[in-house]
């Protein structure tokens, strides 16, 4: 879900560029970085930086994780947010 909110963002002109040295401190803060799939790592620190998501609590990112349907409207309207602000 992140990598297809962090595509659609940048389809509006709404992304940013994060190097690795940015990734490894936005992903820093949660025990359960090592579970992102590597080829979702820069999606989803795009994602943080944005304020698109903001993970399962301040230590955890769930990646593996099933979105219930109050966290995918929250996706959705952080987009939106970002798009029109």
């Amino acid at each position: 879900m992140v990598v297809l909110i962090t595509r659609a963002a940048s389809i509006k002109n709404k992304s940013t560029f994060v190097d690795s040295l940015e990734m490894k401190s936005l992903l820093a803060p949660f025990k359960d970085k090592d579970l992102i799939s590597d080829w979702a790592k820069t999606d989803v620190s795009v994602a943080l930086k944005l304020g698109l998501v903001h993970g399962m609590s301040p230590d955890k990112f769930a990646p593996e994780g099933t979105a219930t349907r109050a966290q995918a409207t929250t996706v959705m309207y952080n987009l939106y947010e970002a798009i029109y602000e």
